[in-house]
């Protein structure tokens, strides 16, 4: 699908200190808006910063021979409680904010004039042990294509060998069954091989792996056909490793590695909670210029900006998904909707992350009370299933 970046034009209003919209680029962070409190419950955890509730809106033109095309907007995360609206219609939101979530398009838009509409609620507080940001905080893109199409996060890549490589590539389509599938693999925008078919095995001929010293990277190029002509096309980036481990330890590509690991948080000091690509490669630089290479973001779900950059860097990633379970850290976290909300937000983890060759394990939670209840070992069960698929 054509991916567009959403994220100019935009005004931003606070619902519980009404004073006016104002312009905005996203990605935005609405809690450097408010004002500090030196008594706040949250404290030093959050910055002095208070929550609140935000509006964001953006109109776009939509044409009548676009009406029929297939539409998706991909929010990369919105802290927290988000509700999306299409001309004032409810068509979806998430409540986790650190999230990655479509929501589809396709048959609401109008000729014309058409309004996105968010809130962005984070005004029950303290909910988190950390400066979480409030309101869009990361990149928003809008995917347009026809009625057959390739999905978005419709291209999985896995490494099968590494000596030789072979790369398997799977394609998932919204398409007839008389479509056809071409992936090319390229290498510094050469094509270097090519596969057919939407679920195929590639041999790659003399491979340029990926390690944290070697960060080789491939792009794969996919294209859905019917008779010669292009229905749609995606594109992903991946790296060629194969993860192994016995008694030795941990080997990437059958070199044992030796994990030289800090932890960081998402927020950029002054620049807040926003992901720029730009400040996440300088963070995952000064991380390796001064020995690590590995990072364990706590503790929740990484940006995309962040996993490109350490696929570039060379740095081992442990993605990690919650900092609690249905036991709460904080009076109104993210423990009141676990039980309803935990696997989605899991699913849509592993989704972001699964092509980056750097994310080397999940992490299911961070220091989980659950873990010594009677039904902590159930509940970890259910999590690693979860992952695993």
């Amino acid at each position: 699908m054509e991916k567009i970046r959403f994220n100019d034009s935009w005004t931003f209003e606070n619902l519980l200190k009404p004073a006016g919209k104002v312009a905005v680029t996203l990605p935005h962070d609405a809690m450097q808006t408010e004002e500090r409190l030196p008594y706040i419950k949250n404290g030093h955890a959050s910055g002095f910063y208070p929550g609140g509730k935000y509006q964001y809106t953006k109109t776009f033109e939509v044409t009548e021979d676009e009406l029929d095309q297939t539409m998706f907007l991909e929010f990369e995360g919105i802290y927290q409680k988000s509700q999306v609206y299409l001309n004032d219609e409810l068509i979806g939101g998430r409540i986790y904010g650190y999230s990655d979530f479509l929501v589809d398009l396709t048959g609401k838009v109008k000729a014309g004039e058409n309004e996105i509409r968010v809130i962005a609620d984070n005004s029950q507080t303290p909910n988190s042990r950390w400066y979480t940001g409030s309101g869009i905080y990361r990149d928003v893109y809008l995917h347009k294509a026809g009625k057959e199409y390739i999905r978005p996060f419709g291209v999985r890549a896995f490494t099968k060998n590494y000596d030789p490589a072979v790369l398997v590539v799977s394609v998932d389509t919204e398409a007839g069954d008389d479509t056809q599938v071409r992936i090319d693999i390229l290498y510094k925008g050469d094509v270097i091989a090519q596969g057919i078919g939407k679920e195929t095995e590639i041999e790659i001929p003399d491979a340029h792996l990926w390690s944290a010293e070697t960060p080789n990277l491939y792009d794969i190029k996919v294209t859905l056909m019917r008779n010669g002509d292009v229905l749609d096309t995606a594109s992903e980036r991946t790296g060629i490793r194969v993860l192994s481990w016995s008694g030795d330890g941990l080997k990437v590509n059958g070199q044992e590695v030796k994990l030289r690991g800090g932890c960081v948080h998402h927020d950029h000091a002054f620049i807040g909670a926003c992901s720029y690509y730009t400040a996440e490669v300088r963070r995952a630089r000064i991380m390796k210029e001064n020995g690590f290479n590995a990072i364990r973001y706590s503790h929740n779900p990484a940006a995309k900006p962040f996993l490109d950059a350490c696929d570039e860097v060379g740095i081992y990633v442990m993605d990690e998904s919650f900092d609690m379970w249905s036991t709460k850290k904080s009076d109104r976290d993210y423990g009141m909707y676990f039980k309803d909300e935990w696997e989605r937000d899991m699913r849509d983890m592993v989704k972001v992350a699964i092509n980056h060759p750097s994310v080397i394990m999940y992490a299911i939670g961070n220091e989980i009370p659950d873990i010594g209840l009677p039904d902590g070992k159930d509940w970890t069960n259910v999590e690693t299933a979860a992952v695993s698929t």
